[in-house]
């Protein structure tokens, strides 16, 4: 186990899986504030699964699950072997058909920077038919469960534990760009369907979790 210390860059892996689809979203946070007794990875991590597995449950299908997350100190550098969490992880709650794997929730995640390196994406996976209307795109009702996701994901999360706090600010950052934290303004939340192919069924499984 690593400590948990001021200006770490984080990168958290989210999993969920539905049919032989494991989904696996990394969302890179960056440590903007501790207050207390220092904490550990590990303790972080399983109050970070515990904060986020009902929203992600809320709105996965019951033939789905939330698996957990890996947490990762990137930088800086040596950084840390990372740890998993599975605090809280379980079946999804929407009795209905699950849509095809590769249907996605798309959300662009945005910074001050201008271009690429100041752009990313979150694909939030596995919806169900209940979640599609009669024009093929995600129901209001859909597009609420989405944003309650993303707005915990995308947003600056405050862990406590006992008496300490640390203060978990989303971020985009690069092993290129030397870790350099760009702290996001924003994002915006599509409103039609995206696609993923490898989480098509036709395709092998993603991947095991934990992420490696």
């Amino acid at each position: 186990m690593a400590i948990v210390l001021l200006n770490q860059v984080i990168n958290v892996t989210y999993g969920c899986k539905q049919q032989s689809q494991v989904g696996l979203n990394r969302v890179q946070y960056v440590i903007t504030a501790t207050g207390g007794a220092a904490l550990t990875d590990q303790t972080v991590a399983n109050a970070l699964s515990t904060t986020v597995a009902a929203s992600f449950k809320n709105y996965l299908p019951a033939t789905g699950s939330y698996l957990g997350l890996r947490f990762q100190i990137v930088a800086p550098i040596p950084g840390s072997p990372g740890v998993s969490s599975v605090t809280g992880a379980g079946a999804g709650t929407v009795v209905s058909d699950p849509l095809p794997t590769q249907a996605a929730m798309l959300f662009s995640k945005q910074t001050p920077v201008p271009g690429k390196i100041g752009r990313g994406r979150l694909y939030l996976p596995f919806w169900t038919e209940d979640d599609n209307d009669n024009t093929g795109k995600p129901t209001n009702a859909a597009l609420v469960a989405g944003n309650a996701v993303a707005t915990i994901l995308l947003n600056p999360i405050v862990i406590v534990s006992g008496g300490s706090t640390v203060t978990m600010t989303p971020c985009l950052a690069k092993k290129s760009n030397a870790w350099l934290p760009l702290i996001l303004s924003g994002y915006v939340q599509r409103t039609q369907w995206a696609t993923q192919r490898r989480r098509s069924q036709i395709n092998r499984g993603d991947s095991t979790f934990p992420p490696v």
